[in-house]
């Protein structure tokens, strides 16, 4: 394992690159791939020290997964996607974070809203339920699921770990980008599971702060989610970005013969797209350096930060897809080809753009929050 996450990144990415078409075409992350993420243990970064996990810097683990997004989009998905999530086990009792968390080889899958049904029974639930979207769940030694339970006039909802023998997945991932990801669907019928297994989402954040105190329990997980993502996006648009360039460099137009690294417009157009790429990181990464900093100096995280870090990761994305775009308007006819990286690149970014933590929806409550200090009610800030 290497103690410099952002220097394994970079060491793994061209071998990331190369193995890339193939991801796409598998739709999966094929298995020497996962030997050397399982090696480096990314999967548990963020999971506490005292749990098995490395415990690393939020902005450490972002570094190293734009650098894995520049050379593919669908490793640094998968990456984010399972490290992020294991930050659920600070909600754990130590019994059952163990059995889950303390193998090496370790990553879940989980399957987002909407929640299954769960019944109280001796011991534990019994759970029944189909959850999509499932990122990496071909390699996941366990997935988790969403279910309410009824108490009474009370609803719960809680987090539901299986093991993978105990789900049936569904091949349902027939998509144009982000391929490599293997979203598939899983479900379970009355499938019994033991009470150290799930968890409580009420008061998430109180309960993981007071089990492990630190910023990676402090800020929301769906803000590192949404951060995590911005990192994907980011270092997919440098790539895209880079592909171009190189056609251009190289490129004359096809029918008035002029090179395109001559072309006013195209300089026009690389340069705006050199812009907003500069201000999407400088927002996103020093926004994120400094809200980490402050989270540890005081122990939980402020409503304008949480705020700021909505803003910088919804902005990031969609800065993001404006300069794929202007990339694959420079390459013209060369980047349609199913061959070409920028192609996968643009087909990735269209769906990362229809995440939900790309929003276009989020701006009305970041104003009205800036006009009139209203909290915004929504469960993504």
């Amino acid at each position: 394992m290497n103690d410099d996450l952002l220097e394994w990144a970079k060491d793994l990415a061209p071998r990331v690159a190369a193995l890339a078409p193939e991801i796409e075409a598998q739709r999966r992350l094929p298995e020497v791939l996962l030997e050397e993420l399982f090696a480096q243990d990314i999967f548990r970064a963020l999971v506490p020290r005292a749990l098995g996990g490395q415990e690393r810097e939020l902005p450490e683990f972002m570094a190293a997964v734009e650098v894995l997004a520049r050379a593919d989009a669908s490793t640094a998905w998968c990456v984010n996607q399972a490290g992020v999530f294991a930050t659920i086990a600070a909600l754990f009792e130590p019994e059952g974070a163990a059995e889950i968390w303390a193998n090496e080889r370790c990553a879940i899958g989980n399957g987002p809203p909407p929640p299954g049904t769960a019944e109280v029974v001796d011991g534990g639930f019994e759970v029944t339920g189909r959850w999509s979207f499932s990122s990496g769940c071909d390699h996941a030694t366990w997935a988790a699921g969403l279910a309410r339970v009824q108490h009474g006039q009370r609803k719960e909802t809680r987090m539901f770990f299986f093991s993978q023998e105990d789900v049936s997945f569904s091949d349902t991932w027939n998509v144009r980008g982000l391929r490599g990801t293997g979203s598939y669907d899983f479900s379970v019928d009355a499938q019994f599971v033991p009470a150290r297994h799930t968890v409580s989402f009420d008061r998430s954040n109180e309960v993981a702060t007071a089990r492990y105190p630190g910023a990676l329990s402090s800020i929301p997980m769906v803000l590192m989610f949404g951060c995590g993502f911005a990192a994907v996006a980011v270092g997919l648009a440098r790539g895209a970005l880079d592909d171009a360039l190189a056609i251009a460099r190289h490129k004359t137009a096809r029918f008035d013969r002029a090179a395109l690294n001559a072309d006013p417009h195209v300089l026009e157009q690389v340069g705006r797209a050199e812009t907003l790429l500069l201000a999407a990181r400088q927002l996103l990464f020093p926004t994120v350096s400094q809200v980490w900093s402050a989270v540890v100096a005081a122990g939980e995280i402020s409503r304008a930060q949480r705020i700021l870090l909505r803003m910088a990761a919804t902005h990031c994305i969609r800065e993001s897809a404006r300069i794929v775009d202007i990339a694959y308007n420079i390459a013209g006819t060369d980047a349609i080809h199913e061959d070409q990286s920028l192609q996968r690149r643009f087909q990735d970014m269209h769906v990362i753009t229809q995440h939900v933590q790309a929003r276009s929806a989020f701006y009305p409550g970041l104003g009205a929050f800036f006009l009139n200090g209203d909290w915004p009610d929504s469960p993504y800030i």
